[in-house]
């Protein structure tokens, strides 16, 4: 190990993570001894990734069916806000006192699928509102400020309304920021009943984990939060334990659903549950843990009795992530289904489930809906006969009587972030290409082009990013990649290659366009390697079969010999990649895949920086790790020992970089310390970054991006480059 990096090692436990924040975020102060290449990523750290000139979309807002505002900056950073007014097209500024207040957002590392929410949620007629009462709810008229219990029986390990403890991570952030978590609950449009849950942890494992801080005076001390966190193999599972409550009565009704909610997100929160517009009955829609089931539940809300009114059973859906709410129009409920290996559009009868008629044609892939109007369904999706791109996304509309589909944005190359207007008859979108940053428009639900509010340009030498396929293991599903250049690419040199992996069933992980994330990698690229992001099979996006191969794989990171596949192919007519300096580097369960790689393909990885991994199963949340292995370690053991990466500790050729946030209540360091010992037991070298104060946003630390840069410059080009002077 090079010098520079065995110092850092050593220096890292005393050093606060923090300290290097001033020098990153003020460019003045970035050293200009360095190569060119690593001054230019770490300048486009300190701007945030900004690599474009123009202006850029930072907020944006519906006030209503006809007005969006919005904001951008422009080239300086300065912020400008306007309103569009969709009526006759103008745009007019926008004082700062009167821009509407945005949403909260959550503490880093607290994902419990949806928004923060209003504080006090209010009843449709806006009289009435719930907060919290310890453990409990209340109900509070906000005319007069009287309150009344809604529940009284609510418990630390049975809170009413705390959809963050259903969740695998967050519970530290929540309670290290003391943020305010507004109750989950859904008002019934009558104004009348609420559906909420209580949040049963009741024999459920707790978990602490210890920060270092100081005492006054300075003395060692420390702070520990104690968090209830089920891991694979537990008998006791967080639940909701799901009632509805007469707010005039107040009778509580639990409603019976045969299958308990064992989820690893808010279910309200995240759209599972709607009401009818009469108020009288309700819908809930989940799958059980491991993802091999899913149902469709109507609820008589006075009875609490559930009936399935639609089921699927016997194939994984991996899709929990994108479970779209239901849609209810003309008494025919909608849904989305890959019961026939596409993602296609159905209705049901709404009381009773019959009649199911398919609304959508062909070969897609439908990744969000956004609702009905008069008559017309509104949704994203991709056409995946492989023809093309099969993860360009646009937006379309159907009939509902599946008597016309339109693609309303073939005009543009791929479309994200989709945000309707209150009516649906406009749309906000991001338009995402590879040889141009994202830019926004305004579209009406016809497709045609109403304004653009932003048109982005690359930089000088900056660099398109390129798209590609190859055949790996299955010739029918090629799989495809993102490949980024240095900025000063030169194609007759050759470079390292860094594959950036992930893994996780749900994230679309090669770039589409000039994202966020396509800007980090463009920081690595410009370090003077060849950064390539693979989406390998069993990630969704495609068919059924396609998404099924990470269903009992015996680990999830079914892309790993994926992009060794395609990093070989593409290698044969691409001279600038060496295959003899390969490095891979990816965070969480990127982490994991990151590991797995260079102990499963030993001589074709050769640098690996594994960041919070998950590396053993056995240490992770049920319901993050169920749909992956089909159920706990008693029911299949072998499939988590083929998992397991200590299981390949023996085969370490490679120079392997472990890091990891001290009080990760997500990935918890434990499962990093068991592959350790794996790799201690066969006398195996490895090194160990912790940055103590971190959760699992370890990788939002400047000095993280420092740690994990120095490793490749030094182990992978040979460059003994100190980014720790400054």
């Amino acid at each position: 190990m090079k010098r520079t990096f065995a110092a850092l090692v050593l220096a890292c436990a005393m050093i606060s993570p923090s300290w290097i924040g001033a020098s990153v975020q003020n460019e003045a102060a970035i050293d200009t001894d360095l190569p060119p290449g690593v001054q230019l990523a770490l300048a486009r750290a300190a701007g945030e990734h900004v690599s474009y000139d123009g202006e850029m979309l930072v907020d944006h807002s519906w006030l209503s069916d006809s007005l969006l505002a919005f904001a951008t900056v422009d080239g300086d950073g300065e912020p400008v806000r306007q309103v569009l007014d969709l009526r006759d097209g103008s745009i007019s500024s926008m004082a700062l006192e009167e821009w509407p207040e945005s949403e909260r957002s959550w503490p880093r590392g607290v994902d419990i699928g949806g928004p923060v929410g209003p504080n006090v949620p209010t009843s449709p007629d806006g009289e009435l509102g719930i907060v919290r009462d310890g453990y409990n709810l209340k109900l509070v008229n906000l005319g007069t400020g009287a309150e009344a219990a809604l529940t009284t029986d609510g418990q630390p390990d049975y809170a009413y309304g705390d959809g963050i403890l259903l969740a695998w991570s967050g519970q530290v952030a929540i309670q290290r920021e003391d943020f305010n978590v507004p109750p989950s609950v859904l008002w019934s449009p009558d104004n009348r009943h609420v559906l909420t849950f209580a949040a049963n942890t009741r024999g459920v494992r707790v978990k602490t984990h210890v920060a270092p801080s100081a005492a006054p005076g300075g003395a060692p001390d420390m702070t520990s939060y104690a968090i209830r966190h089920a891991m694979a193999g537990d008998e006791h599972l967080t639940q909701a334990d799901f009632v509805v409550i007469d707010t005039q009565s107040g009778r509580m009704t639990p409603l019976a659903i045969p299958e308990p909610y064992h989820r690893g997100a808010d279910p309200l929160r995240a759209g599972y549950a709607s009401w009818t517009s009469s108020g009288d009955h309700l819908y809930i829609s989940y799958g059980n843990i491991s993802e091999t089931e899913y149902n469709i539940y109507r609820i008589d809300a006075r009875m609490g009795t559930a009936t399935s009114i639609y089921g699927e059973s016997g194939h994984f859906r991996g899709h929990w992530r994108e479970i779209p709410p239901a849609h209810v129009s003309n008494g025919r409920l909608a849904l989305v289904s890959d019961r026939d290996g596409y993602r296609h559009l159905y209705t049901i009868d709404a009381e009773d489930g019959g009649d199911l008629q398919k609304i959508t044609s062909g070969e897609l892939y439908i990744a969000r809906m956004f609702g009905i109007e008069d008559g017309w369904a509104y949704f994203t999706a991709s056409q995946v006969d492989n023809s093309t791109d099969p993860y360009r996304y646009h937006l379309f509309r159907a009939r509902m009587d599946g008597s016309v589909q339109e693609i309303l944005t073939d005009h543009l190359v791929h479309v994200s972030n989709v945000v309707a207007s209150p009516d649906m008859r406009h749309f906000l979108i991001e338009e995402q290409r590879l040889d141009a940053p994202n830019a926004h428009l305004v579209i009406d639900n016809s497709g045609s082009v109403v304004r653009r509010l932003t048109m982005p340009r690359l930089r000088p030498g900056e660099q398109s990013i390129e798209r590609v396929s190859a055949v790996t293991r299955d010739p029918e599903n090629p799989v495809w990649a993102s490949i980024h250049r240095p900025t000063d690419f030169d194609p007759s040199r050759t470079y390292p290659v860094i594959h950036h992996v992930h893994g996780t069933v749900g994230f679309l992980w090669a770039s589409m366009g000039h994202d966020r994330r396509a800007a980090s990698r463009q920081e690595f690229a410009d370090l003077g390697f060849i950064v390539i992001a693979t989406d390998g099979m069993g990630n969704v996006g495609r068919t059924r079969s396609f998404l099924e191969a990470a269903h009992s794989a015996g680990h999830q990171c079914g892309g790993t010999e994926d992009s060794v596949m395609l990093l070989r192919e593409l290698a044969a007519d691409r001279s600038y990649i060496d295959l003899d300096r390969v490095g891979v580097y990816g965070f969480s369960q990127g982490g994991n895949c990151a590991s797995r790689a260079i102990l499963e393909f030993p001589n074709d990885i050769h640098v690996s920086v594994s960041g919070a991994g998950n590396h053993d199963a056995r240490y992770t949340h049920p319901a993050e790790i169920y749909g992956y292995i089909g159920g706990g370690p008693d029911e299949f053991p072998e499939r988590y020992d083929a998992q397991d990466n200590a299981s390949l500790a023996h085969q370490l050729q490679g120079k392997l970089l472990f890091v990891h946030g001290g009080i990760d209540d997500d990935v918890p360091l434990m499962g990093t310390f068991h592959l350790i010992n794996a790799l201690i037991e066969h006398n195996r070298q490895y090194d160990l970054v912790v940055l103590p104060d971190y959760r699992h946003d370890a990788w939002t630390s400047p000095y993280y991006d420092r740690v994990v840069w120095s490793y490749f410059l030094n182990e992978l080009k040979g460059e003994d480059v100190d980014l720790f002077s400054n």
